[in-house]
């Protein structure tokens, strides 16, 4: 539980924690991930990221509260963006950002591309678990994203 009248070094220390929780999911390729890389990166900077907050289904009980620790620890500190309370904050985010660009307010739109799940590159090798080389995916050109519009359930005419 959120207490609102806590103070706010105790917000920013809870804050940083969950902020590196989020981080952890994000990072790991998860259905989860996307939901926390978007409380991140609309905490980061929310004209170029949106929060869908359907997605805060897709995360457990414990890291939705990580979530909302989040939202709460921007809400009392403004001015400070979550990669200020981590180190090395510039670097994780430019990663984050660069590793779900997908999600960006102007990608929305676009499909992720089917045959390499939107992440832009496939395995060199899939069959060899321990061969962990990647290519571009040749289909979206290693964007991760097609501009075609598609709508589910129906067929192009």
């Amino acid at each position: 539980m959120i207490d609102p009248h806590e103070n706010k070094e105790f917000a920013t220390a809870e804050y940083k924690k969950s902020v590196e929780a989020l981080l952890r999911i994000a990072q790991m390729g998860t259905g989860s991930s996307r939901a926390a890389a978007q409380v991140l990166l609309s905490a980061y900077n929310g004209n170029c990221f949106h929060l869908d907050v359907v997605d805060l289904g897709l995360l457990d009980t414990t890291n939705v509260y990580h979530a909302f620790r989040v939202l709460w620890g921007r809400n009392q500190n403004p001015w400070m963006e979550p990669h200020r309370v981590i180190e090395n904050g510039d670097d994780v985010f430019r990663d984050l950002w660069n590793d779900y660009r997908r999600l960006h307010v102007q990608n929305r739109w676009k499909s992720e591309c089917c045959d390499c799940s939107g992440r832009g590159w496939r395995w060199v090798n899939p069959d060899d678990e321990n061969d962990e080389s990647k290519k571009s995916c040749t289909y979206c050109a290693g964007r991760g994203l097609l501009d075609d519009i598609q709508w589910p359930g129906y067929e192009d005419e």
